[in-house]
């Protein structure tokens, strides 16, 4: 999983928790197959696309049929504010359902 860089990550995780309710970003999807996959509940959001693919034209985390992937999000700095603590979280926080879990 790739950011372009922290604040675009904030704005991504701003934006899907304003429009829950409309089309799945990679995160509120990654809620969703936290409820759905068992398997998912083990990793944390930068872990993800180790074992799931993400599914552009459905909008949904789908189980990795072979092969592994490595994915990454950007380092923050602590004084970059809200970004590094978003950050934090996805790094800390297993099995997330919500924006709440978080």
């Amino acid at each position: 999983m790739e950011f372009g860089n922290c604040e675009d990550e904030v704005k991504m995780y701003l934006n899907a928790h304003e429009n829950q309710g409309s089309c799945d970003t990679t995160l509120t999807a990654y809620f969703k197959a936290n409820q759905e996959y068992p398997e998912a509940q083990d990793l944390l959001y930068q872990d993800f696309s180790s074992k799931f693919v993400w599914k552009p034209k459905v909008r949904k985390w789908k189980l990795r049929q072979r092969d592994f992937a490595i994915g990454h999000m950007y380092y923050c700095h602590p004084t970059s504010g809200k970004c590094f603590y978003i950050r934090t979280l996805f790094a800390a926080i297993k099995s997330a359902t919500s924006f709440q879990d978080l």
